[in-house]
């Protein structure tokens, strides 16, 4: 049983990396859209716990480029792209494993197998994707910020 979890977990998750590091998906231009807009519900489902344990545990290192290493519009601006492309493939990722546990149900018609599989799902790709739009309304708000001091340092000018 577990065994079945773990070898489809691991083969959805080596096919969706393969697929997004073959293909360049060009980013959609309306991916602003956030699911959980609320801060008191992401805090009521553990987002920051999630993104706490995620900061200071070895998962860190699985993508870098999602972490400031200076202060300036052009980084927040890279890091807020990198964050975009992480959500997209955790996204893709979550369809991919969903799909594939519906189809494993059929095939074994066994609903532990179908459990495990949903609850690895929500802990790999969902909380990342809930922490990732925490981080991206984050920045956004501070290129706003920034592209309104800008503008009027260009009308005072």
């Amino acid at each position: 049983m577990i065994s079945t979890c773990a070898l489809f977990i691991s083969l959805s998750w080596l096919i969706s990396m393969i697929v997004f590091s073959l293909a360049k998906f060009k980013p959609v231009e309306n991916s602003g859209k956030v699911f959980i807009k609320s801060d008191r519900i992401n805090k009521y489902l553990g987002v920051h716990i999630f993104s706490y344990l995620i900061r200071n545990s070895p998962f860190k290192f699985l993508n870098l480029g999602v972490y400031l290493k200076s202060n300036s519009i052009l980084e927040i601006s890279r890091v807020y792209e990198e964050i975009r492309k992480a959500e997209r493939n955790h996204i893709f990722a979550f369809f991919l494993v969903t799909i594939g546990s519906i189809i494993l149900l059929f095939y074994n018609n066994r609903i532990t197998d179908m459990l495990c599989i949903t609850f690895s799902n929500v802990i790999f790709n969902v909380y990342p994707v809930l922490s990732l739009q925490s981080v991206k309304t984050r920045i956004s708000k501070i290129i706003c910020k920034q592209n309104d001091l800008g503008e009027n340092r260009n009308i005072n000018s």
